[in-house]
């Protein structure tokens, strides 16, 4: 892979920008070869694709790097545009041109860029504006991408002037400036008389036949006509030019000699008014700062812009890196087959594979052009991409190990030039990674081991070969055709062996991978679907040696065992799914139902207090008209005790509705030990026995053991310092309280608590009571006065004296009669 900047900094910030433009110091070892194997060219021009030249060119000097720190800074870059492109889409700077020329010609001193070229310019900050707009709402989640983006200067004023004074076809405006208006005006003016004149000519009989061509036309910037040569001197005039085949010459009638030297001085003033112009329209550009620096941010938003494009088309996700050792790919895709298939229409079948820590290689077997080598590319083109920090085509959960080298022998390349065969190619291939120093880890991938030589000795060399790999802390992933492997991945259990599925129905592979299996080649299987006479299978099948069919035999049930299990896990996967979705239904329809409880209780209690208002209200009014009457105490006793029983007929039905709304605790969740707090006291205990059958629960409360019903209890969090008090004591006949405090109370449940304490008070046989409404005479202060002079029990109020709290409380004297 070229060397040089690697393509991505982590951070915006100049200092980390630099030092990543330098090669990094821990660069995995990937060879040219290997690449090429991989088809990494190829993935290369199709995520280019989706960006602008700056970032193609970023994109091809892209290196993987092996440090881990790096890599999660390089992912944070599309985390949050992968994150939010369904709410804001997936913006990108393709289709922008280069404007690197531009820049640098624009900081030259009295310079100047011409109307296209300034439209361009403006065009490209214009998307940049929009992507802008639209990530706005999202800069918080987007990190070093929007500090990149906030970073590129806006040039709002340029671009409004640019669209204001040049066309979308990219020519000036005639308003650029008022000298420049009287000039394209003065010209035009000029360009019609001189018309006139020529097309006098055109129409006057004497000269018509003498004149080629009607359609006015100029040389060395002068308007001529087109006349006869033999018959020039009809037209008395100056001849600038003749045509090429001799026939007509070019002629400039003195009629107009001067508005033709009138033209070509005004035409000079306005083309120094249009450099003028430009130069002003350029001077924005010239004042950047740094333009190198601009070129460098809009190419590296333009690859991140392109590359999450891409990973959006593809269904790409960003794999989890670690150190580990742990390799698992989730519904991975070739990139490359996977844009095949979709062109095609056709459906992909993914590839899920899972090496452990501890398994560092893995022997993969089945069918001819059954998609082992595909897995191989698929496998070795990820781990290149995900450690260059981009995302990769395979579904979240996907986890990759950091490589310190990705070397691959794929395909049968014999090489010519170097009279190489095929055998001696895979050997030249096979060599670095032997000599991979051991204490780093290697990605190793290996196409048909031990192939193009004698069998025997080739797989005598396979097994020397994975032996030495083995011992490497990386990751061997090899395909064979060879017996002796096949049998070897089976017995060790260190190797972990794999297949490709072949349908043994439809003679077709399947390309599924499966597990803990190892695939017959199914040689004579695909011969017959290609077409071999059956006589010469017949033939085969004679000749094959008995215990090599009885290891295809043993092979291909093995197989069969492998793909019952896949199946029998694929269902187990879907009804775990299924009940999943169920649980995720039936929560649902809680969460439903409990939100339906809610607003039932809170019409309840809107209508309950609507009620109780308008019957107060009436009470209030029957009252205020027997007040003076010798019934009042027998009426206002009756009330009361209407007002008890009232409420002790809602009570229990408001109980029951809260109880239905809030959530018991299930009995499951009541385990000795957990805290829990008695929702009629509010006290809090901790659960020392729990009686499932009766649900009933002993718990501790201030040292006392009580049994309470689980309905009574609701789940806490354990305090952090609990503490024991002693059981308080008896506290005797309840009293009615002196003092009632309503600050801080809204006005309806002020109006209840004065109830509450005044329905005390007269009990008790009170005859005062003292009532803090606060110094303000807002809307509290007033409504307790209004409430304290209409009712019933109420003697009269007056200001508490200074000491009791002046203007802020007042003292409420009752009937005696009513005691």
């Amino acid at each position: 892979m070229e060397s040089g900047n690697h393509g991505l900094p982590p951070e915006s910030a100049p200092k980390r920008e630099n030092e990543l433009r330098r090669q990094p110091r821990n660069v995995p070892r990937v060879s040219e070869e290997t690449l090429i194997g991989l088809e990494y060219p190829e993935w290369v021009k199709l995520v280019g694709g989706f960006m602008g030249k700056l970032g193609r060119k970023r994109l091809r000097r892209l290196q993987p790097v092996g440090d881990l720190r790096i890599l999660r800074r390089r992912q944070r870059y599309w985390r949050g545009l992968l994150a939010i492109h369904a709410e804001s889409g997936s913006p990108t700077l393709r289709g922008q041109p280069d404007i690197r020329p531009f820049l640098r010609r624009a900081a030259v001193r009295e310079s100047w860029l011409t109307p296209p070229e300034l439209l361009q310019v403006a065009r490209v900050f214009d998307a940049l504006d929009d992507i802008r707009t639209a990530f706005r709402p999202h800069a918080s989640r987007l990190g070093p991408t929007w500090r990149l983006l906030e970073s590129l200067p806006r040039l709002q004023k340029f671009r409004h002037e640019v669209h204001r004074y040049i066309t979308r076809e990219g020519d000036l405006q005639e308003n650029a400036s008022p000298e420049y208006r009287r000039l394209t005006r003065e010209l035009r003016a000029l360009q019609k008389r001189i018309e006139t004149k020529l097309h006098g000519f055109v129409a006057d009989p004497d000269t018509a036949a003498v004149v080629q061509d009607t359609v006015t036309t100029r040389r060395e910037r002068r308007w001529v006509l087109l006349v006869r040569a033999d018959q020039q001197t009809r037209i008395p005039g100056l001849v600038l030019g003749s045509s090429g085949s001799g026939a007509s010459v070019y002629l400039e009638p003195f009629d107009i000699v001067e508005l033709n030297n009138r033209y070509v001085l005004l035409e000079d003033e306005r083309k120094a008014e249009i450099v003028r112009i430009l130069k002003r329209l350029t001077q924005p550009l010239r004042e950047i700062a740094d333009p190198a620096s601009v070129v460098r941010k809009l190419s590296l938003l333009d690859f991140i812009l392109g590359v999450a494009r891409w990973a959006v088309e593809f269904e790409a996700h960003l794999p989890r890196m670690v150190t580990t050792g742990e390799l698992r790919l989730k519904n991975a895709r070739h990139p490359l087959l996977a844009a095949s298939y979709r062109k095609k229409g056709k459906r992909l079948i993914p590839l899920d594979l899972e090496m452990g820590e501890n398994v560092h290689v893995m022997i993969l077997t089945g069918p001819n052009a059954g998609g082992k080598t595909v897995a191989l590319k698929t496998v070795g083109l990820l781990a290149v991409a995900a450690q260059s920090g981009l995302p990769v085509t395979a579904d979240e959960g996907t986890t990759l190990p950091v490589f310190s080298s990705i070397q691959a022998d794929i395909g049968d390349r014999q090489d010519l030039a170097q009279d190489l065969s095929t055998f001696a190619a895979h050997i030249r291939r096979l060599a670095p990674m032997l000599k991979t120093p051991d204490a780093l880890p290697g990605l190793f991938l290996i196409d048909e081991l031990g192939s193009g030589t004698d069998p025997v000795e080739g797989a005598a060399l396979s097994r020397a070969v994975l032996e030495v790999l083995q011992r490497k802390p990386g990751k061997v992933l090899a395909v064979t055709h060879l017996p002796e492997l096949k049998w070897l991945a089976i017995r060790e259990s260190s190797i972990l062996s794999a297949s490709m599925e072949f349908d043994s129905n439809s003679l077709a592979p399947t390309f599924r991978l499966i597990p803990h299996t190892a695939g017959a080649s199914h040689a004579l299987d695909i011969a017959r679907r290609m077409g071999l006479p059956e006589p010469v299978l017949e033939r085969a099948r004679r000749l094959i040696r008995p215990d090599h069919a009885e290891l295809s035999e043993a092979l291909q049930k093995i197989e069969d065992e492998g793909r019952l299990l896949q199946r029998k896990i694929a269902e187990l996967d879907a009804l775990r799914e299924q009940l999943e979705r169920e649980r995720e239904t039936h929560e649902q329809a809680w969460r439903r139902k409990l939100r339906h409880l809610e607003t039932v209780l809170k019409e309840f209690a809107r209508e309950k207090q609507s009620w109780m208002g308008e019957v107060r209200r009436s009470w209030e009014t029957f009252l205020k008209d027997v007040r003076e009457t010798e019934e009042k105490r027998r009426i206002r006793a009756r009330f009361r005790t209407w007002q008890r029983t009232a409420d002790a007929t809602i009570r229990p039905a408001l109980q029951e509705v809260e109880r239905l709304v809030r959530r018991e605790p299930r009995p499951s969740e009541l385990q000795p030990g957990v805290w829990v707090r008695i929702r009629t006291t509010g006290t809090t205990g901790r659960v020392a026995q729990v009686d499932r059958e009766h649900e009933r629960v002993t718990v501790i409360v201030r040292g006392k053991r009580v049994q309470i019903p689980i309905g009574w209890l609701e789940k806490v969090p354990e305090p952090e310092s609990p503490t024991w008090a002693p059981e308080p004591p008896d506290p005797g006949p309840i009293t009615a309280p002196t003092t009632v405090n309503l600050l801080g109370y809204t006005v309806e449940d002020a109006e209840e608590e004065l109830e509450r304490v005044l329905d005390q008070a007269v009990r008790a046989g009170r005859t005062t009571l003292r009532v803090i409404h606060g110094y303000r005479p807002g809307k509290l202060k007033k409504a307790v006065l209004r409430y304290l002079t209409r009712h019933p029990a109420v003697l009269r109020v007056d200001p508490a004296p200074p000491r009791e709290g002046g203007p802020g409380a007042s003292v409420v004297r009752l009937r005696e009669d009513d005691a």
